[in-house]
């Protein structure tokens, strides 16, 4: 007999639901969002319906990931369901976290899933590196743009290109500036622009040992003005090109279609 699961997420417990082939609700319950329990539950849920069985969860930021990962490991067919799409089909008046879960089992159980595409769990964690370097050069920027402000309050220049070069950050520890608290506040920005520096430098070295492994990143880097950092980007974020038709699809889904205005 097929079972479908529905799981609705909270920021701390997930509420499930198993319904039959017809709709009957075989089980209600809850579990907290830590990897060892979700384990466990997947492993239950497997030994106490068996083998064909199909789940469903939101996208809600990335607490999906460990039920996700859980279920898959534990043979159950799991499916990442888009939560705008969701909200169209099946729209109630009343909602709370065990009526959701009974709407979700209930998609999946008439095969209505507005499937996300989620990539292998290794790309999945290469996206995660490839968003940290760029969270580090944003949070740069912002402190790069602070001393910018800083330093044209007192109408000073940096002789230097980059405003995290090892010359433009002696510069900026040089400086003297009154009050002394703006002087205390240029150098604080200087320390964190270093800091962060040294840290990208080191994440790239490392995305570049990555990109070095990754077959597509490869054949990306072999194109003239591509990089190991762009390259793996490409690769992780496009993950599996299959999954476009066609190349107006992949252009589309990046966002560099051209448009008439």
């Amino acid at each position: 007999m097929r079972v479908s699961i529905g799981i609705d997420m909270g920021k701390r417990k997930f509420d499930y639901c198993v319904v039959d082939s017809r709709g009957k609700v075989l089980e209600r319950n809850q579990y907290i969002n830590k990897p060892s329990i979700v384990d466990e539950v997947a492993k239950q849920l497997k030994a106490k319906y068996g083998k064909d069985i199909r789940a469903a969860c939101e996208t809600t930021d990335n607490m999906w990931n460990f039920t996700y990962d859980a279920f898959e490991k534990a043979g159950i067919t799991i499916f990442l369901a888009n939560t705008y799409k969701m909200a169209l089909i099946a729209k109630t008046g009343k909602k709370t976290d065990k009526i959701d879960a009974e709407k979700i089992a209930n998609i999946v159980r008439m095969d209505f899933i507005p499937e996300c595409y989620v990539p292998r769990k290794k790309i999945r964690v290469l996206r995660t590196l490839v968003g940290q370097r760029s969270n580090l050069i944003q949070d740069r920027t912002r402190n790069i743009n602070r001393v910018h402000s800083l330093l044209d309050r007192h109408d000073l220049e940096i002789n230097s290109t980059s405003m995290y070069s090892k010359k433009a950050l002696a510069q900026l520890f040089a400086a003297k500036l009154d009050p002394i608290e703006d002087e205390m506040a240029l150098q604080r920005y200087a320390r964190i622009i270093a800091n962060l520096t040294a840290e990208i430098e080191d994440m790239d070295n490392q995305l570049a040992d990555e990109s070095a492994q990754n077959e597509d990143a490869k054949l990306l880097a072999s194109m003239t003005g591509i990089g190991p950092y762009i390259s793996l980007l490409l690769a992780v974020e496009i993950a599996d090109v299959k999954r476009f038709a066609k190349a107006k699809q992949m252009i589309s889904w990046a966002g560099s279609y051209p448009v008439m205005v």
